[in-house]
């Protein structure tokens, strides 16, 4: 059926209060998949956040276009997810949608409404706090990239963050999260990150003739993850 609203992709400007409508709108998804008993979706595949670890660590060795410095940030990431696996473990865990980007969100831009939200191929048994982390990382990476094609280029990174908050607590105003969900958004905003760049370059490597279209998110996707891991290093990040 006909699904009324404007992608928001297609949005050249997102107004905050449209972010945090969002972020309103995942945690209704959130809460209304929270009793789904589907067996089948507890499947596993190279998008899910259970296995970043295991996909990044396959693809990386292929990806010689990643620089010694796009690396050591993956390399991190890898490091710190092993380091904090019971803290994974011991988090809540239902059907997520898994993949709410600014291809799959559809919005009235205007009434600053979540109209509807597309793709749900991805749907998977995983983290509860992965539908929030998700959704907050590629809103972040929109926000990068829409400030990096406006004249001068210049990311104004408090902006960013801004985005990431207003989509958290407008998530947290229907759906809560745990503290230690709420210690694990750091890395798993950066496991997204991460799996996102290596899949997308190594998409590359098997269709060479549509890496513009595989490689959009890799300009803003290593500025975010820089930004993000200097942040962290400074013991100065928070949403």
């Amino acid at each position: 059926p006909f699904m009324p609203g404007t992608v928001l992709s297609q949005v050249e400007q997102v107004p905050m209060a449209l972010y945090s409508e969002l972020g309103r709108f995942m945690g209704r998804v959130s809460l209304a998949l929270s009793d789904l008993d589907a067996p089948q979706l507890g499947r596993s595949f190279a998008w899910h956040m259970d296995v970043v670890t295991a996909t990044v660590s396959e693809l990386l060795p292929r990806l010689t276009m990643f620089d010694q410095e796009q690396q050591g940030l993956i390399t991190s990431i890898l490091t710190d997810l092993t380091a904090h696996k019971e803290l994974l473990a011991g988090l809540r865990r239902q059907i997520c949608h898994g993949d709410a980007n600014d291809a799959n969100v559809l919005v009235d831009p205007v009434g600053c409404k979540v109209t509807a939200l597309l793709d749900f191929g991805d749907s998977i048994e995983t983290y509860v706090v992965s539908e929030a982390s998700i959704t907050t990382t590629y809103m972040m990476l929109l926000e990068t990239a829409q400030q990096q094609r406006r004249p001068g280029g210049t990311v104004d990174w408090d902006q960013v963050l801004k985005v990431g908050r207003c989509v958290v607590a407008g998530f947290e105003e229907v759906r809560p999260l745990t503290q230690d969900e709420h210690m694990a958004m750091p890395l798993l905003l950066r496991a997204r990150l991460a799996l996102s760049l290596c899949m997308g370059a190594s998409s590359v490597l098997a269709d060479a003739g549509n890496a513009d279209y595989l490689l959009v998110t890799q300009k803003p996707g290593w500025a975010l993850l820089r930004h993000l891991q200097g942040l962290i290093t400074a013991n100065k990040f928070s949403l």
